[in-house]
This record gives C-alpha cells, sequence and structure tokens, in this order.
C-alpha cells in the first residue's frame, strides 16, 4: 500500500521518459532495443533525512545495434477491437508509453455487458481519467463514473462505494490485484497495471557499469516496472551477475510495496536495487533488508542513486511507542475503511487478545488516521491501527499517543517477540498466519469437498520420492505410538516438515477397531498444520478423511510402480481405508471389476451396493483373490488372512492395515516369497507385524522406485508387495492442499 499519491510524470512532459521503442502492442511483452551510454560518477547531497549519495549519470548517448529482441504475444482480444481505426485513434491521446490496455478493457466491459463503469485511480494518473472515460462511452455504450476519493495503493480498491454508486463493473489502474477478483463485493472486476515502457538499455548498462561481474544483487519495482525488471535479471545473469528477484507472495516476483516487501539473507544478496522514482516503495524493503547496501534507479531521470536509512533511528523510536502501550489500560483499534485497508480478521484477533490481557477495547472506524483526529478522544491511552504500518512507522511520532501496528502490539502484550529486522509483511500471505489465534478449524466435510485424488496423488507421489532421496525439505522422525490393550485401542504421532510448502505438520491418530459397535470412527485422527516461517498455527484439520485418502493415494503411486496390470482389484475389508481405495482405484486406473470380502458379510454386501456397477461381494478370501491384478488388505487384523497358495503370480499388493509388530496381515511365507517395497524401511523395521515377523528382505521403497534408484522386474512370476504404514509427510503434503483450496475460497492462502 502506498500512502503517497502516486505521481507518474506524463510521457510529454520530458524527453527523458521516451524509451526507444523496436514494435509494441497492448498484448505484447517486450524486451526493447536501446542506447548505450558512457557513464560518469558525480557527488550529490540528498535530502536532509539521508546521508550524502552517489549518482550516476549518462552523457554522450552512441548508437549500437540491438541483438536478441524478443517478443512475447497473446492475442487474445478480438480483431475488431485491435484492429478499430477509430479506437485506435483515440487512443493517441493518452502517452504512447503508458499501457491503459485500452482495448483489453473495452472487450472485457463489453463480453460483461455491463451499463456502469466505475474508474478508480491514483492521483498522478487521475490527468487522463476524462479522456479514458471517454473512449470506455464511445466505444461499449456504458456510463462511466470516475471515484475522485483518494487512492494510496494497492488496498484502496473501493468496490465497495463502486457497487453502492450503481456500477456492474469496476477498473482499477495503477497497482496489482492485490484483493482477488473473485472476493471483490458483487462488481466485476479489471486491474490494469499501467506498464510504464523505460529505457531498458540504460537501465543494463548503467548497472553494469557500477557494479562488477559476481555481484549478488536484489532486484525489486513496483509493477509498472517489473518488465523491466525481469529483462534486467535475463541480461545481468548472461553476464555472469547473481541476481534475485525474490516473491512475497501474492504479489508479483519482485514487486514491493510501501507495506510489504520480500526479505533476503545476507548470502543470498548483497545489493538491493530499487527501478522507480520515489523512495516509499525502496523503504519498504530498505526496512525488511538492513544488511543490504540499497540503490535506486530513476527511470525518468535515469539516475542511479546510493540510499540509506536510519533503521536504528527508526527501531527506537519504535520500541519506545511499544514500551509506552504496554502500559496502557484502554486501547483504541482502528479498522482502516480506505477501500479494503482493513482487516476484521486482525482486528477481531487484536480485540480477543487485549481483552485476554485484561486491557478495555473500543473499536473505531476510519478511512484516513490524523494526528489532530485521534487528539480528539483523550480517553484512548494507546491506539492499534488495522490500516497501514507505514503510519506508525513513518509518522507515529507526531502522534501524541502511541500508534501501533497489529505486530507492534503483540510485541507489547508479550505474546510475540521483537524482531531485529522489522518486519515488513502486512500483505503477504505469511501474515495473517504469523498472529497468534487466527487459524482455521477444518471440518471432515470441508475435507471431503476440496481434496481431490486427481492432485493428491501427485503430490504424494513427489514427497514419497524426496522422502527416500532424504531432501532436506522432507523431514520426519519414525512416529511415536502408545498402545491401550485394555481398550484395544493405539495411538500414534506423527510430525513432519515440508519445505516445499513451508509447514510443519503433525498427525494424531487413534486406531479402536471396536468403535464401529460404538457409532463412533474407527481411526480417529487430527491434523496441526503450522507455518514453518514463524511457528503460528494455521489450521487444526479433522483428519479421518485425510488419513484415508492419503493412503488410498500412496496405494495408487505403488500400484502404479509396480503392478503389471490393474483391470481386476480384490479388497480385502469393508470399512473407510476399503472404501476410499476402491474410489481411488477407480478414478486413477482402468478397473473392470472390483471384487469385496469382509469377515462380516454385511459390510462387504454394503460397500458393492454403494459402489455399484462392476462390483462384487464375495463370500472367502480365496474367492476374492482368484484371478486379481491387485490386491488391497485393509483390516485391524492381526492374524494373517492372506496366504500364498491363494495369490496370483503376478498379482500386486497393498497391505495397508495391521500397525503394530505383533499384527500380521499377510502370511509370512507369502511375504518372504514376494518382492517387498515400503514407504520407510526405518518404519518398516521398526513398526510393520508383516514386515518383522516375516524376516523377508526389502527391495526398496517406493520413493526410491519413484526416483529410479531401483528398477523393479514386473514380469509376473512372483508377487510384488507394497506395505504401507503411512509417512507423516502424506499426512503435511494432503494437509497443505486442502488449506490452501480452504483458503482460496475465504480469500487467503500459504
Amino acid at each position: 500500500m502506498c500512502l503517497a499519491s502516486m505521481n507518474l510524470p506524463h510521457a510529454h512532459c520530458s524527453s527523458l521518459h521516451h524509451c526507444i521503442i523496436t514494435q509494441w502492442n497492448l498484448t505484447s511483452t517486450l524486451i526493447t532495443s536501446g542506447v548505450y551510454y558512457d557513464f560518469i560518477m558525480a557527488e550529490a547531497e540528498s535530502s536532509s533525512l539521508e546521508s550524502p549519495m552517489k549518482i550516476v549519470v549518462a552523457k554522450d548517448p552512441k548508437r549500437f545495434r540491438p541483438t536478441g529482441d524478443k517478443i512475447k504475444v497473446l492475442n487474445r482480444i478480438p480483431d475488431d477491437i485491435l484492429n478499430d481505426a477509430e479506437l485506435q485513434a483515440a487512443m493517441k491521446s493518452l502517452p504512447e508509453n503508458y499501457t491503459f490496455e485500452i482495448p483489453k478493457t473495452i472487450w472485457k466491459i463489453r463480453e460483461a455487458k455491463a451499463k456502469c463503469v466505475a474508474l478508480q485511480m491514483p492521483e498522478g494518473l487521475l490527468i487522463f481519467a476524462t479522456t479514458i472515460s471517454d473512449i470506455i462511452q464511445h466505444f461499449t455504450g456504458a456510463e462511466t463514473v470516475i471515484m475522485g476519493d483518494v487512492t494510496y495503493g494497492a488496498c484502496c480498491v473501493d468496490d465497495f462505494t463502486a457497487r453502492l454508486l450503481g456500477a456492474d463493473f469496476m477498473v482499477h489502474y495503477g497497482h496489482s490485484c492485490l484483493i482477488p477478483i473473485n472476493v471483490t463485493s458483487g462488481i466485476k472486476m479489471l486491474y490494469v497495471f499501467v506498464e510504464i515502457r523505460i529505457d531498458v538499455v540504460h537501465l543494463i548498462e548503467t548497472v553494469k557499469y557500477n557494479f562488477k561481474k559476481g555481484t549478488k544483487l536484489m532486484l525489486v519495482s513496483t509493477v509498472q516496472f517489473l518488465s523491466a525488471l525481469h529483462a534486467l535479471k535475463a541480461e545481468l545473469m548472461q553476464e555472469g551477475y547473481e541476481v534475485l528477484v525474490p516473491q512475497s507472495r501474492p504479489l508479483s516476483a519482485g514487486e514491493v510495496l510501501g507495506c510489504t516487501a520480500p526479505t533476503v539473507s545476507a548470502e543470498d544478496a548483497q545489493v538491493l536495487l530499487y527501478v522507480g522514482d520515489g523512495r516509499f516503495h525502496l523503504e519498504a524493503a530498505m526496512i525488511a533488508n538492513p544488511s543490504l547496501e540499497a540503490y535506486r534507479y530513476d527511470p525518468y531521470s535515469r539516475i542511479l542513486s546510493r540510499e540509506r536509512y536510519d533503521h536504528s533511528k527508526m527501531k527506537s523510536m519504535r520500541l519506545h511507542s511499544i514500551e509506552q502501550a504496554a502500559q496502557a489500560k484502554t486501547f483504541g483499534l482502528i479498522l482502516g475503511t480506505l477501500g479494503r485497508q482493513g482487516n476484521p480478521k486482525v482486528l477481531q484477533n487484536l480485540e480477543d487478545q487485549l481483552k485476554a490481557h485484561g486491557k478495555e477495547c473500543i473499536i473505531f472506524l476510519m478511512s484516513e488516521i490524523f494526528p489532530s483526529k485521534l487528539d480528539l478522544i483523550p480517553s484512548i491511552d494507546a491506539w492499534v491501527q488495522v490500516a497501514c504500518p507505514r503510519l506508525s512507522i513513518d509518522w507515529g511520532h507526531a502522534f501524541s499517543r502511541p500508534l501501533l501496528t497489529p505486530y507492534e502490539c503483540m510485541v507489547a502484550l508479550k505474546t510475540t517477540e521483537w524482531k531485529d529486522n522489522y518486519p515488513m509483511d502486512f500483505y503477504a500471505n505469511s501474515f495473517l498466519k504469523c498472529i497468534p489465534g487466527i487459524m482455521k478449524y477444518i471440518k471432515e466435510a470441508t475435507v471431503q469437498e476440496f481434496l481431490q485424488y486427481k492432485t493428491l496423488v501427485p503430490a504424494i507421489e513427489e514427497a514419497m520420492k524426496l522422502f527416500s532421496l532424504k531432501s532436506p525439505d522432507v523431514v520426519q522422525p519414525v512416529r511415536s505410538s502408545i498402545t491401550v490393550e485394555k481398550h484395544n485401542g493405539w495411538m500414534g504421532v506423527m510430525p513432519s516438515y515440508y519445505g516445499n510448502g513451508e509447514i510443519f505438520a503433525t498427525k494424531v491418530v487413534c486406531v479402536y477397531p471396536n468403535n464401529k459397535e460404538k457409532g463412533l470412527p474407527t481411526i480417529p485422527a487430527y491434523i496441526l498444520l503450522m507455518d514453518a516461517r514463524c511457528g503460528s498455527l494455521l489450521a487444526v484439520m479433522e483428519g479421518e478423511t485425510i488419513t484415508a485418502m492419503r493412503t488410498a493415494a500412496a496405494s495408487v503411486v505403488a500400484t502404479k510402480h509396480l503392478a503389471k496390470s490393474t483391470q481386476v482389484l480384490a479388497v480385502i475389508g469393508s470399512g473407510i481405508q476399503a472404501n476410499n481405495h476402491c474410489h481411488a482405484f477407480r478414478e486413477m486406473f482402468d478397473i473392470k471389476q472390483i471384487r469385496i470380502w469382509n469377515h462380516r458379510a454385511e459390510g462387504a454386501k454394503a460397500l458393492a451396493q454403494k459402489l455399484g456397477k462392476g462390483s462384487i461381494h464375495c463370500s472367502s478370501v480365496n474367492e476374492t483373490v482368484k484371478g486379481s491384478d491387485v490386491i488391497i488388505t485393509a483390516t485391524s487384523s492381526s492374524k494373517p488372512l492372506l496366504f500364498k497358495a491363494s495369490v496370483p503370480p503376478h498379482a500386486h499388493i497393498n497391505a495397508v492395515g495391521a500397525a503394530q509388530p505383533t499384527w500380521q496381515e499377510l502370511d509370512p511365507y507369502l511375504v518372504q516369497m514376494s518382492d517387498l517395497y515400503v514407504d520407510s524401511k526405518e518404519g518398516a523395521l521398526k513398526e510393520s507385524g508383516d514386515v518383522i515377523l516375516s524376516s523377508a528382505s526389502i527391495k526398496a521403497e517406493i520413493g526410491e522406485v519413484i526416483a529410479g534408484l531401483f528398477n523393479p522386474a514386473r514380469d509376473g512370476t512372483m508377487p510384488t508387495i507394497y506395505k504401507s504404514l503411512g509417512l507423516a509427510i502424506q499426512d503435511a503434503v494432503a494437509a497443505k492442499l486442502v488449506y490452501e483450496e480452504c483458503s482460496k475460497k475465504s480469500g487467503s492462502a500459504l
């Protein structure tokens, strides 16, 4: 979010604003040709708030022949709009190096059959508002409303007001789509970033002149200059520079807001280079990365300047405000109402936390926050604003009483530790999740709605491969377990870390075979999902469905890599595991027939009826497995049910029951005379009765097969067995998928 109006110079104001363009249209991404410059270094005094800075200026431009120009065209806009001569003539009244995406806007408005279009833009672009309005009205027939209220940044999307004004379509100019179009309030939305084309070659040559090859550069910018930023990265990497364009989701790679910027380690970067005019957005990146030397390349003046920020002074002032607020008894909680600035979830959490600490809270709604306004309410001892952190960071000293950010409030309450690197992640996806108390409780019905085998199976396959490769992105100890013999029950605790998703997950699962008689789940489970970046609790999920589906998905993966054929499926058992295996195998393979046996015949009959056509129940294990291609054993049996004499030599067996060292589903001789594969060698040798009691040798982990480290024969001369105990990482992967899908629906994600 930007608290200073976006002041974008007009392309015709100065020759410095023109780029040398070989070709361009509104649906193209272009790396332009340009000019080569010699450079000289000069010294100049900065403003009173900054130290003297070095400046690079250009002189005596020399032409050179461009090479390797790349143009990517995505021609989706109808030709009758792109080739409309009248529209092209109208667009000439707008600066040619500002991409207002007029043809796309016309197309989308027509497609939506919109009758009233609201136009919202920062003050620096309002000079073009009436021209754009006239063009839209003329070429779409829709009325337009120009929203004149202040628009500071990407958080100020005011879909609420637009809707109240009768608009059924809104175009927001100059900022990225921080507020997803699927969560705006009953109005169709189009974001126009207003990309500004600049002299990319001058930018590249300036950087090459001033920084030695091998320098580790971190590149950031505003959304207007991201194309130039990525062109710069590509060129510099070819020249031998180490270039990082970090991402703070949901922002684009390299994009920074005044309140949100990515943090990188000193090992990954030495220099922070910002492309853009002004310091507001740059300061966010500087605050987030205090150890990096910061430079700013102004694309209008074409000057590279060394920038400095007084981190010690800022942190000292903020700590002083926090210490004052810690003594306060009455807090004023301000929810910013400028567009979508304030987050009610954060506000609610703050209120809960403050009340839990015995503080009195009064909630205020404000579109803008000024010292004089807050001075009118003397009964408040300290303020906490859920609007923009830069209000507190930049102007907190101007307020007569402490004005804290949510993060600072948590520090004052001692529920969060003070960080030496001040966090600039206000709109990062990690922000909400790093505030204690904001988490989701996800019930089984929600898990069933969002978890799908088509996404789960490949995710499980990748996780199992990484596990067997001992990747640092997959960490899990062997599970701990407790058996309660008097209740015929068992509990296991399965923690894991999944680096690809930046999550911790811990599943607590129980197995109580007698629960079915009590009308209770036989395998109750809960999963705790935590953000590995800050340790905050993201969600608690009911885990029965996840346990069953990830186990079935792992069996699908094993079958894919081990089975000779998959037409006839034999299932021993009729509980939740058997049910999910049947559905998973039907979805992922071309199954012709499913045969089901259970020691309680009514259970097998019920499952066969539920599955419908192609499913039958059998009267014995031998009848079930005869001629089968794939066999599933999903029971709570402690004694062998499946014997060597019954199993076809070409069959593949997925053994998913018998999760204790003394339990068995498979006859030891069958295990010995088959090729045995497991999910975890260590886990199988410690916990699997089928493996331990047979003393059979393990061929490989399935992850090793997936990775190509072991090639199964698959010649049909002897059965293959996949003994599944379950990996904690499988739960983590499945829980992450559910959490992300659930978060998309509610407007936030990991």
